[in-house]
């Protein structure tokens, strides 16, 4: 008989600043811009015990508990251009983003740094056919970035011949979104249907491998690119 548990103890502190500014300059015509900054730290604590009996005490487990500390900076501005020519209406706009993320643990006082900066462009294009019909087609940039829990190397235990880790050194995912639909707009309805295409790369995937003790480790990588294609109403 073993007697095993394990406690997750999170503390999770956040900043936000957030600032928009619109310039209606025609009817049709919009000029829109801002800036959002972020700032997180977080501390996970992850502590795992086993005892023999229920009567013994609890003895903690080493090798499977540690405190991570996770601090996260997110700096973005934007612009956005949108007007209207005849039958055509459109939408450009630019976002840029740059994000430090550092990761350190408790027991390995090498941090582990990382930033990155990137630009995300979006464009849109409509035909009105007529005031209640359209066509609308878009692309834009997307990012995903990994979660805290991804870059932990101490994430999760089943029990000590299963355990899931994390990888401080993930990157983020990135998407290619392109979108292509009909709208039919009415008083009190409208219906739309359309086809899209999501392209991503630096996709996350766990890989299992077992040690020559016979543990399975479940670790996350940037191993494959994903493409999605659908319809939808």
């Amino acid at each position: 008989t073993l007697f095993q548990n394990s406690l997750n103890d999170t503390d999770v502190q956040g900043y936000l600043a957030k600032l928009d500014y619109t310039y209606p300059f025609s009817e049709d015509g919009e000029f829109e811009t801002g800036f959002r900054g972020e700032y997180r730290t977080i501390e996970n604590k992850y502590n795992v015990q086993q005892r023999p009996d229920e009567t013994d005490p609890w003895s903690t487990l080493d090798r499977f508990s540690n405190t991570f500390f996770y601090d996260e900076e997110i700096y973005g501005v934007y612009a956005m251009y949108g007007n209207r020519r005849g039958d055509f209406s459109y939408q450009a706009g630019l976002r840029f983003e740059y994000t430090r993320i550092n990761t350190e643990l408790k027991t390995d006082p090498q941090p582990h740094e990382r930033s990155y900066y990137d630009f995300f462009p979006s464009a849109s294009l409509t035909y009105h056919i007529t005031k209640q019909n359209s066509v609308q087609a878009s692309y834009s940039r997307r990012l995903d970035r990994p979660y805290f829990r991804e870059l932990n190397p101490y994430n999760t235990f089943s029990n000590d011949r299963n355990y899931r880790t994390g990888n401080p050194l993930l990157d983020p995912e990135y998407t290619g979104a392109y979108d292509l639909g009909y709208v039919n707009n009415k008083e009190d309805r409208s219906i739309y249907v359309g086809a899209f295409y999501r392209r991503t790369v630096n996709e996350i995937e766990n890989v299992d491998t077992v040690n020559n003790n016979g543990v399975t480790i479940s670790k996350p990588f940037n191993l494959a690119s994903r493409d999605n294609i659908g319809i939808e109403t």
